[in-house]
C-alpha cells in the first residue's frame, strides 16, 4: 500500500520521470524505478559498470546505459527528457548515487530484467574489492536533497 505521504512528496518527481520516458522511448511500456540495494550500490562506485562476465549477464549486453551526472531529483520536464535521452533505446539506466530505471514491453519483462539485474549487481559487489572509490555526491544537489529529505 502506498502511503499518502509518499504520494504527496514524490508524485511530481515521478511524473517528470515516467511521462518523459514514455513519450521518448517506445520500448518503455512499463517503467520500474527502484533503489534496490545492490544495483544502487553499483551506481555509487566510481566507474561502476556491470560487465558481461557471466552467462546470465549476456541478456543485458548492450542494454545498460549509465547516467554518471545524475543529480538525485527530476524536478522538471527537462530533467525527465535528459533521463529519456540517456536511456535511449536501451532497457536499463543506472542513475549515479541513486538507483536504476528498468523498462520493458510489459510488467513481466521489466520485472524479469530487474530481478536478474539485482542478482548480477550482487555478484559484482561480491567480487569487487572492498576499497573501491565511491562517487561523491555533487555539491549543488546536497542542500536541495537534504531539505527534501527532512
Amino acid at each position: 500500500m502506498v502511503s499518502r505521504l509518499m504520494i504527496q512528496n514524490h508524485l511530481k518527481e515521478q511524473r517528470f520521470i515516467h511521462s518523459r520516458i514514455h513519450r521518448a522511448c517506445p520500448q518503455a511500456k512499463c517503467i520500474l524505478h527502484t533503489h534496490m540495494r545492490y544495483a544502487t550500490a553499483v551506481s555509487m562506485i566510481e566507474g561502476g559498470r556491470l560487465e558481461p562476465v557471466v552467462q546470465s549477464a549476456l541478456k543485458f549486453f548492450g542494454q545498460i546505459a549509465y547516467m554518471d551526472d545524475f543529480g538525485g531529483l527530476a524536478l522538471d520536464e527537462d530533467e525527465g527528457d535528459r533521463l529519456a535521452r540517456a536511456l535511449g533505446e536501451k532497457r536499463i539506466l543506472f542513475l549515479a548515487n541513486h538507483g536504476i530505471i528498468v523498462v520493458g514491453p510489459s510488467v513481466a519483462h521489466a520485472f524479469n530484467d530487474l530481478y536478474y539485474l539485482e542478482k548480477l549487481a550482487w555478484l559484482k559487489l561480491r567480487l569487487c574489492p572492498q576499497a573501491v572509490p565511491l562517487k561523491e555526491f555533487r555539491k549543488r544537489w546536497q542542500s536541495i536533497l537534504m531539505r527534501k529529505c527532512k
